[in-house]
């Protein structure tokens, strides 16, 4: 069809990204929010709700655009399919949960800055530690750590409503970058 003429090649993109952005990521999102949300004893606000959303909402998007990129870029699935793999192994590596930023080597350090992981697991953990006291369980009165703690250890700013917003535009924009590679 396209060959033919019936259609430009961003005709049928723009197309597939509005098709795809409401029924592929958003309606699931939403199912996957509300039962994980709940399930997983987050604290019930709705503000964390909402920003539980959003963070796996982009995390979702970032992982469509990125496999859109690998899947232009290359001929077969399988060669698509390990560049995939090698992208996500390395960007958990350097998001920081698995390994702490500090005990990186330094010149692999840069690594951190394109983890996607690392910008959604900053606002997932800012959503549920800032603000936190963790108390003992059992009902004994002794409440012995506060959450910011937990954020200061893993080195993520949480003072201000930017240091999670900030988090959330890096998501955005990584993603843009690769639906924009991939067309």
């Amino acid at each position: 069809e396209n060959v033919s003429g019936y259609y430009r090649i961003s005709s049928f993109y723009f197309a597939k990204l509005i098709i795809d952005v409401p029924l592929v990521h958003i309606i699931p999102s939403i199912i996957y929010t509300i039962i994980t949300f709940f399930l997983t004893g987050l604290r019930q606000s709705m503000e964390n709700f909402f920003l539980f959303f959003i963070t796996n909402l982009m995390a979702k998007i970032f992982g469509s655009s990125m496999c859109y990129f690998i899947a232009a870029s290359t001929s077969t699935f399988g060669v698509a399919l390990v560049m995939v793999i090698c992208c996500y192994v390395t960007m958990m590596l350097f998001s920081g949960l698995l390994i702490n930023i500090s005990s990186i080597l330094s010149f692999l350090r840069w690594i951190q800055w394109i983890s996607v992981f690392r910008y959604a697991s900053n606002v997932l953990a800012i959503n549920e530690f800032r603000n936190l006291t963790l108390c003992l369980p059992y009902d004994i009165d002794q409440c012995s750590m506060k959450g910011e703690e937990i954020l200061l250890r893993r080195h993520i700013s949480y003072t201000t409503t930017w240091d999670i917003w900030k988090n959330i535009v890096a998501l955005l924009f990584i993603s843009g970058t690769f639906f924009i590679m991939a067309y």
